[in-house]
């Protein structure tokens, strides 16, 4: 059964949750309270294994903070759309999926961040079973760099398809930013619509 609240008046609420839960998806909220949550203040431990759509089409998410040390995130499997159309968020914070070596797919991730300004150095580096970043960072439009060695440790990684398409913004990469990336199958589009991208190293 779903759990159910109603407030009072309108006005901005502290929202607590307690017990467990393995997912959270904002794609089974009711379309009009999707935008409802504006800030994550603490994740706490509630069992987590998947993340898909966690924030999906809310435009008034602005930040989230770091799980806790105790492994909030250690059995999450996937981050697909986590933020998808999160058009608000401009960052999230360094860390944020240190706990994550389940992780197999951060597809579309950030999809459509219209206002993501940075990466975080080191974001997917425990990220160790990933196989999919198909989309991550399609129409992030402010998105002006990307931090050297932010793909190193996804040596398992096959679809990367459309990864950058509509940055916009982008204007340069790393060298080696796809070195251990071996075992790719899929990388189309991979930088259409980057009309600032004016050359991509060779290797």
């Amino acid at each position: 059964v779903a759990p159910t609240h109603t407030y009072a008046e309108a006005k901005e609420y502290i929202v607590t949750v307690k017990g467990s839960v393995s997912e959270l998806n904002n794609l089974k909220v009711n379309t009009k309270y999707r935008s409802t949550v504006t800030e994550v203040l603490q994740w706490g431990q509630l069992g987590l294994t998947s993340l898909k759509s966690a924030f999906d089409t809310n435009k008034s998410l602005v930040s989230v903070v770091l799980p806790p040390a105790e492994g909030a995130f250690a059995k999450v499997t996937t981050t697909e759309n986590m933020f998808d159309t999160c058009t608000a968020l401009v960052s999230v914070p360094t860390g944020l999926l240190d706990q994550c070596a389940l992780n197999e797919s951060a597809a579309s991730m950030f999809y459509n961040c219209e206002n993501l300004a940075s990466i975080p150095a080191g974001l997917f580096d425990d990220c160790i079973a990933m196989t999919s970043i198909k989309s991550a960072f399609s129409g992030c439009e402010k998105l002006a760099s990307i931090p050297d060695g932010l793909f190193d440790n996804l040596t398992e990684v096959t679809d990367m398809s459309n990864l950058f398409t509509d940055c916009s913004a982008l204007v340069s990469l790393p060298d080696g930013i796809f070195k251990n990336q071996t075992k790719v199958t899929a990388m189309n589009t991979l930088f259409s619509g980057c009309s600032s991208l004016k050359s991509v190293p060779a290797d």
